[in-house]
């Protein structure tokens, strides 16, 4: 049977109240803070000061539900993370990878730290896996440890075991444990197969990865680039971007290299020899690479539909890491503009857009990595999408 034991906190003093509401003085406005006084009987001025509010409410007793109550206030949805890929090179079979599945996570949540939820199809499994973690020591004490929840997604195919999971160190200890575990079953080495451009230190080649990578989404062309970052080739790979995205309403610092290759790319789209391009010259000459990106394609068959992606390598150096995201969809209006208004991917699409866009990051790296024709054709310029923003 799944177990989970939640860590708990028996006592929570009024240092502990005091920080949490501290931390979350946006969250929790001091009428919050009037009302959830009033709540236990006590009326406090609304002159008063948060700081003063916030040390008599932290003087109080909170038991547990009392304290349920005001983590209720300070709650926020965790951002979705971005998902990562890969492919293990065994061909062990699918009632052979349930079996190892299985034990791995009977072993894993003995301790209750974890929780296993196991599903299967006839040819894929998927794990979802509850889990506490510490996200940041410095945070107060009454929010080091949060619950949170990630899914593996398992195929078995003709060249290996196809691997889909959120980008985060837990996925990765787990997969890591899955494929020694396969190689105990085997006694095979089991090798795993990830895009990445760790032996290409070419400014040039990297960023034909990136356009490539947006040409190759199987039933959609290339419609608009709404952002594009890039990185200076330098001498230490293992320097990692920092998978956090800004706060809510800040946007994300654009450097002025970020900008000129966005130009440079809007101008690609719409037919323009990028290799002629003075912009994109003075980048690559400087060692300037894309290694991240947002764009949209358009659905090229079927209904209308807009569908916009973003993909990075985590640690731009090397590039390695690679993940991406699937950021939303938008609809046509009736008078054939694309609406504004950015929906979510329903969860139905998601396996198959993973795909999609699993498959071309592999053919632009096929492409990258062969031949110096295949790598000219990267750069070449995308038909037309002729679609109206």
């Amino acid at each position: 049977m799944t177990r989970f034991a939640k860590n708990s906190l028996y006592y929570a003093d009024d240092k502990d109240i005091y920080d949490l509401l501290q931390n979350h003085q946006k969250t929790v406005t001091k009428r919050e803070l009037l009302e959830l006084a009033r709540s236990r009987g006590v009326f406090l001025s609304h002159v008063d000061s948060y700081d003063e509010l916030a040390d008599f409410i932290s003087s109080l007793t909170f038991d547990w539900p009392n304290l349920s109550k005001l983590y209720d206030l300070i709650h926020t949805t965790d951002r979705t993370e971005k998902t990562t890929s890969s492919v293990l090179t065994s061909k062990i079979t699918t009632p052979q990878l349930s079996n190892i599945l299985n034990h791995i996570s009977n072993t894993r949540q003995e301790d209750g730290s974890e929780a296993y939820r196991i599903t299967q199809s006839p040819n894929a499994i998927s794990v979802e896996v509850t889990y506490s973690e510490v996200p940041d020591p410095a945070r107060s004490r009454l929010e080091q440890r949060r619950e949170r929840k990630l899914v593996i997604h398992v195929e078995t195919k003709d060249d290996g075991l196809h691997i889909r999971h959120e980008a985060n160190k837990k996925a990765e200890e787990i997969v890591s444990a899955i494929s020694t575990a396969i190689e105990k079953k085997t006694g095979n080495k089991v090798e795993q197969a990830r895009i990445e451009l760790s032996g290409i230190r070419s400014p040039q080649d990297r960023t034909a990865f990136f356009l490539a990578l947006m040409k190759q989404v199987r039933g959609y062309k290339l419609s608009n680039v709404t952002d594009v970052s890039v990185d200076k080739l330098g001498t230490n790979p293992d320097d990692e971007r920092n998978s956090d995205e800004p706060p809510e309403g800040i946007e994300r610092v654009r450097t002025r290299e970020d900008i000129k290759m966005t130009g440079v790319v809007k101008s690609w789209i719409k037919g323009e020899n990028l290799l002629q391009t003075k912009h994109y010259q003075d980048l690559t000459h400087d060692e300037f690479f894309i290694s991240h990106a947002v764009w949209i394609v358009e659905r090229e068959k079927g209904a209308p539909q807009q569908i916009i992606f973003e993909a990075e390598f985590g640690n731009p150096q090397s590039a390695t890491n690679f993940r991406y995201a699937l950021k939303g969809t938008r609809e046509p209006r009736k008078d054939g503009y694309w609406k504004k208004t950015i929906t979510p991917i329903k969860e139905s699409d998601k396996g198959e857009l993973s795909l999609l866009i699993e498959e071309a990051a592999r053919v632009a790296l096929r492409m990258i990595t062969s031949t110096a024709t295949a790598r000219t054709e990267a750069l070449a310029a995308p038909a037309a999408a002729g679609s109206r923003a």
